[in-house]
């Protein structure tokens, strides 16, 4: 997002889906963790159409 008036620079410059497992009340909740809308990741600024991307392709490798 904007940071200053300027786009912010991802922190580790990859697009890439972090998921943490956690439980509520015994049921299995799976966080996923994307780079911010609107922040850059190798010199592009990441769009709504990015994250659900990268969801997808994280859905399907974790069948």
């Amino acid at each position: 997002m904007l940071a200053g008036g300027r786009l912010r620079q991802a922190a580790n410059n990859r697009m890439r889906v972090t998921a943490t497992k956690v439980d509520v009340r015994g049921n299995s909740v799976i966080l996923l963790d994307t780079p911010d809308l609107g922040s850059l990741v190798n010199g592009r600024e990441v769009v709504v159409r990015d994250i659900l991307n990268l969801v997808s392709k994280w859905l399907r490798k974790s069948r």
